[in-house]
């Protein structure tokens, strides 16, 4: 997809000088996307929606004080008019640097998802819904299965002498199995995701994560309800990090900070867990869900150590809150959902490093306690760090020894107190994809961690 502004150095130097004029900053964020999403229900593919939406924004900034507009009309006098709307005054010229050559990111998917024939897409959904149906599952209530893909341009540019240009790729494939027994029913879900191309996307992981929910809901079945109470909690791996980006990672954002409504905001330089911790927050690793080349104002993303060794060692930042706290290293977290949206400091790739315990050895340290396999939803309180998670899959610890599985169970504490009390660390650094919401916008994101053992979590149950 070649798609740009299409707009020569000369236009998009007059666009930003007329959007500057009396001010300190301008910038136009261009955006072009291809999308596609499906949907399959009980045997049949029930919703199939394709679509192109084009539009650019302009930035303006003065101090800390921000306007902001967007446009359909990337037009050079379409952004003229946007420009003159949001500073109708303007004011005193000023000389601004505006790039001339672009920077464009580096591509790494073999497939663009926009390249790709509706069929072959349509085909993931109608393998998994035939292998359920191959096994002629007798509690089998319902099978549906989700498909979504998105290529897009981006295209930057601003007073600051930044033009880059980047094409992102994003695909996810989502299914659910609902199993009835005798009254009981009971859902199992597993989704992958990508930010490399349709290439990911093979019939094996397709098969792979449809036997995990169909797995997934018969362990609901036979589970038993949920013990209660304070006890050692184990995290598996495989359960993601959930925990730590909720929990803790919302808090370490600088914007929540500035606010005062995070609970870290208190403790920067200060030691608030375990030496044998370090959070990370990244957008270089290749294809993870939540990465990119450049962030949405054009700055390279970095590996941003959050928590180093137990103590608080940087915020995620956005340029406009790295001004506000005289930060000058910026760490590449300026996001928006979509031009019509404004870049504020998101996490993208956030995990636990791992470390080198082993399973055996949290198991050995556990007389009673809970080993939790899959994390489901919760609320978080950025305020005071407090939470309430549930266990979406999880098994009894009796005497170091993992023993039968439990439902509806839920982990409550906060932020803090899970990082003083983690005990142990793994070596096995898993990730799972999602969806985060902040400020009424969505980004993708992937949130990771190894096996973890946290002492004294108040687990809630039947």
């Amino acid at each position: 997809m070649e798609e740009s502004m299409n707009l020569s150095h000369t236009e998009l130097k007059e666009i930003l000088s007329r959007a500057a004029m009396g001010q300190d900053f301008a910038e136009i964020y261009f955006e072009k996307k291809h999308s596609t999403q499906l949907v399959l229900v009980n045997r049949l593919v029930d919703e199939i929606t394709e679509g192109v939406d084009e539009g650019a924004s302009i930035r303006i900034i003065k101090g800390e004080n921000t306007i902001f507009g967007h446009t359909n009309d990337v037009s050079l006098e379409g952004l003229l008019s946007l420009a003159k709307t949001l500073n109708p005054v303007g004011g005193e010229q000023v000389e601004i640097c505006v790039a001339a050559e672009i920077e464009e990111a580096p591509k790494f998917s073999k497939i663009d998802f926009h390249k790709v024939a509706l069929d072959d897409k349509i085909a993931l959904l109608t393998l998994a819904n035939s292998y359920v149906l191959e096994c002629q599952e007798e509690n089998l209530q319902q099978f549906s299965a989700g498909y979504s893909d998105m290529t897009k341009v981006v295209e930057i540019v601003n007073t600051k002498g930044i033009h880059t240009r980047e094409v992102i790729n994003r695909g996810v494939y989502r299914n659910t199995v609902i199993l009835s027994r005798d009254g009981d029913v009971q859902t199992g879900y597993e989704s992958i995701g990508t930010s490399n191309g349709f290439e990911h996307f093979t019939h094996e992981r397709v098969l792979e994560a449809t036997k995990e929910a169909l797995r997934l809901a018969h362990v609901l079945l036979e589970a038993k309800p949920a013990v209660s109470g304070v006890m050692d909690v184990i995290i598996a791996g495989r359960a993601g990090g959930t925990m730590i980006h909720e929990a803790c990672g919302h808090g370490l954002e600088l914007d929540l900070v500035q606010e005062e409504v995070s609970i870290f905001r208190k403790y920067k330089d200060q030691k608030i867990a375990s030496k044998k911790l370090t959070v990370v927050d990244s957008g270089i690793e290749r294809g993870y869900f939540g990465s990119t080349y450049f962030d949405d104002e054009g700055i390279k993303t970095e590996s941003s150590v959050l928590i180093k060794e137990g103590v608080v060692v940087n915020f995620m930042n956005s340029q406009l809150t790295a001004q506000k706290s005289n930060v000058s290293h910026l760490t590449g977290s300026g996001r928006r959902e979509s031009y019509k949206k404004l870049p504020i400091p998101r996490m993208r790739n956030t995990y636990i490093q791992a470390g080198t315990d082993t399973l055996d050895e949290m198991l050995a340290s556990t007389q009673k306690g809970l080993y939790v396999t899959r994390m489901g939803g919760g609320q978080v309180d950025t305020v005071t760090g407090e939470f309430v998670f549930a266990a979406l899959e999880a098994y009894v610890i009796e005497n170091g020894k993992v023993t039968y599985p439990v439902r509806n169970a839920t982990l409550q504490s906060d932020g803090k107190k899970v990082l003083e009390n983690i005990t142990h660390i793994g070596t096995d650094l898993q990730f799972t994809v999602g969806q985060c919401g902040k400020s009424g916008q969505g980004v993708p994101v992937t949130s990771g961690q190894p096996t973890i053992r946290i002492s004294q979590i108040t687990v809630g149950g039947n």
